[in-house]
């Protein structure tokens, strides 16, 4: 079944204190796909938003399945009443959940999160012959090891956009140095492909602030001084680092590479005139407003799109749902594959973008939407077997 109709559903639970939105704003092979985002402040717009951009997405990677996305009201802190309210909303969202409409982990939902939502849906991704019967592919590991294995996946995928892009504009040697708003699980794992390229990482910014360093920062060090939510020990700063309290330091850095790994509307037209960059890469969604990508096309900053970009999580969901994972594999073999499967695709549509807009000139953002509008249209009237 394809479906272009958007599909909405509210949830709340009264008693609990639950008020939650679930989009479906596609459906191919039966399927559609997203993150349960987690905020004080998500509403039915930005959940509707988001949903649209798993569709165009997902379509750009020319995979099989719809886009969704869900967006729950919390600001309860961790603890039995959370999670009390997380599993309300499961046992709520379950038929959509068992009905093909798989909801993953996203900003302010831990792995633990999405565990107990599918707990309580009745949920469950098959990874052993025994679960043959549920439908999914079956993997030579768990569910949770494989995500463990391929943490890093998203930062992969959005450094390789980045080292695509670099060879097509030819980025010269001493503009090849990046700085990295965000130093989340995305931003690390961009660091490490990206400094083992030969690329050099002059500024790391976190909640915290900015560290700078403009002959290259020690990754390896700095990674074994930041936890888990990305926060950076100042008290343990390697020789050479310079921590900067300003909120947008950032902004400042001298780098030929501006990666993007925080939140939404982190470039705008008030700060625009201070991207120092050439290329952006849009390793979170919405980075850049419609206004500033239009500025920064005009000023030659090519804009790496979100769509384009941090696709890497999403295909390894996507890939096994649609069982289009080889089989056989060890688990060894098949995070190879995923990780080798995310950077063929990101490379090929960087380069497919640069080449339509040899004919189109105009920012990356629109030929790259246009394109995902193009394939989304195309998957929505092939016919695909039911991925029940």
């Amino acid at each position: 079944m394809q479906s272009s109709q958007v599909v909405t559903l509210s949830v709340t639970d009264p008693e609990l204190g639950v008020q939650a939105f679930v989009v479906q704003d596609s459906l191919i092979g039966g399927r559609a796909m997203g993150g349960i985002r987690i905020t004080s402040a998500v509403s039915l717009a930005e959940v509707a938003a988001l949903a649209r951009r798993m569709t165009l997405k997902l379509a750009l990677a020319e995979l099989p399945i719809g886009g969704a996305k869900a967006g729950i009201v919390l600001t309860t802190p961790p603890g039995e009443h959370r999670d009390a309210q997380l599993r309300s909303f499961g046992n709520l969202a379950g038929p959509l959940i068992r009905g093909g409409v798989y909801l993953g982990a996203d900003m302010g939902c831990s792995y633990r999160d999405r565990d107990l939502i599918f707990d309580a849906a009745g949920y469950k991704v098959a990874t052993t012959k025994e679960d043959a019967a549920a439908g999914s592919t079956i993997l030579p590991c768990s569910w949770a090891e494989l995500w463990r294995r391929c943490a890093t996946v998203t930062g992969y995928g959005v450094a390789q956009s980045i080292l695509t892009a670099a060879e097509v504009r030819g980025l010269p040697a001493a503009r090849r140095t990046v700085c990295i708003q965000g130093f989340g699980v995305v931003g690390r794992g961009a660091a490490q492909l990206l400094t083992q390229r030969g690329f050099l990482i002059t500024g790391v910014a976190d909640l915290l602030g900015t560290i700078v360093c403009p002959a290259g920062l020690p990754i390896d060090a700095l990674l074994a001084i930041t936890d888990p939510q990305g926060l950076i020990n100042r008290d343990q700063l390697p020789p050479g680092c310079t921590a900067i309290n300003t909120p947008d330091a950032w902004l400042d850095v001298e780098a030929g590479v501006l990666l993007l790994a925080a939140g939404s509307d982190a470039i705008f037209t008030q700060n625009v005139g201070r991207v120092r960059a050439d290329i952006i890469a849009e390793g979170a969604n919405l980075p850049t407003t419609l206004e500033a990508q239009d500025l920064l096309a005009q000023r030659g900053v090519d804009v790496l799109p979100d769509i384009l970009a941090n696709i890497g999580g999403a295909m390894v969901t996507a890939l096994v749902l649609c069982k289009q994972v080889p089989f056989g594999e060890t688990t060894e073999g098949l995070v190879e594959w995923l990780f080798r499967e995310v950077s063929t695709r990101v490379e090929r549509n960087v380069l497919t973008t640069y080449s339509l807009r040899q004919h189109e000139p105009g920012s990356l953002h629109r030929i790259c939407s246009e394109l995902a509008q193009q394939r989304a249209r195309s998957l929505l009237t092939r016919r695909h077997p039911l991925n029940s």
